[in-house]
């Protein structure tokens, strides 16, 4: 499958919300946008500090990866500390187990190390997401299992970038 990836601009806020859709395994864009937690991981995308790529088959976006930085005020689901961002990922379900959420996630850890110490997420226990994870360096923050939105397990992964922070 011929796929391209590109930098996703403030432009591209539609994509990050469709692509949020996904992630979130919601049935729209408008459930989104109606989940308070979600909504923060889209809105004003392009801000300062905000870090995507998105992964296009024939100019249809097939999947995204994108990064924001919160406070301690302002938390993502995977907030583990302030100089730490929280990274998304999603993939449009015809395009999953394909290697673009493995292209799309070493793009934006790549880009991401020059200018931050670590990039955290947040999965749910049962996520085969885990797996690419894990085998892209990223480790369980012990202690972070806390029940997620829809009943289930949820947990925090972080990627440091440098051994000696760990």
């Amino acid at each position: 499958m011929s796929y391209q990836i590109r930098e996703l601009l403030a432009a591209d806020e539609p994509i990050i919300w469709i692509m949020l859709r996904h992630a979130a395994h919601e049935d729209s864009v408008k459930a989104v946008r109606q989940t308070p937690s979600l909504v923060s991981y889209a809105e004003h995308w392009g801000r300062k500090g905000d870090l995507g790529f998105g992964a296009f088959v024939e100019a249809e976006p097939a999947g995204a990866v994108w990064m924001r930085q919160w406070s301690a005020e302002n938390q993502g689901y995977g907030f583990v500390r302030e100089d730490i961002p929280e990274l998304a990922i999603a993939l449009v379900p015809d395009y999953r187990g394909q290697g673009i959420g493995t292209a799309l996630l070493t793009q934006l850890l790549e880009t991401a190390q020059v200018q931050h110490p670590a990039v955290s997420l947040s999965v749910r226990d049962r996520n085969p997401a885990v797996r690419l994870y894990k085998r892209l360096g990223f480790a369980k923050v012990e202690g972070s299992d806390r029940p997620n939105r829809v009943g289930g397990m949820s947990f925090k992964m972080v990627r440091y970038f440098d051994s000696r922070l760990i």
